[in-house]
């Protein structure tokens, strides 16, 4: 098989765009993300890349939400049957959990709301 010039075009075209996905994937990568707390009607929303504990006041005593190498979860609640704190980690955007019984309800929110699960080549 011989490559003529227009063969090096294409493949020289094919790299150039396949470089330039990768380097827009990779900055998405670094957008920021937050976790919104809402609470008996109200909301809060805080940096996920800052690691720290929010303790809040819901319908039937304090839950501590802690966020954590870009992660939040519920680490202590008041509620009987603990199934917000069961449910660990949250990361990704669009995900979330709740304490029903408190009222407390957690989100990820940010940039990558309409993010790639998996891509297939």
């Amino acid at each position: 098989m011989i490559f003529k010039p227009l063969d090096a075009l294409v493949v020289i075209c094919t790299i150039v765009v396949i470089t330039i996905f990768f380097i827009n994937t990779l900055n998405n990568s670094n957008s920021s993300s937050f976790v919104k707390i809402e609470v008996v009607g109200r909301e809060y929303l805080y940096p996920l890349d800052k690691d720290e504990d929010y303790t809040f006041h819901g319908e039937i005593g304090d839950t501590t939400v802690r966020v954590l190498d870009n992660t939040a979860k519920i680490i202590e609640s008041p509620c009987s049957n603990k199934t917000c704190i069961k449910i660990g980690e949250i990361s990704k955007s669009g995900q979330s959990s709740a304490c029903l019984p408190n009222r407390i309800l957690i989100s990820i929110v940010g940039d990558h709301d309409n993010e790639v699960d998996a891509i297939t080549f």
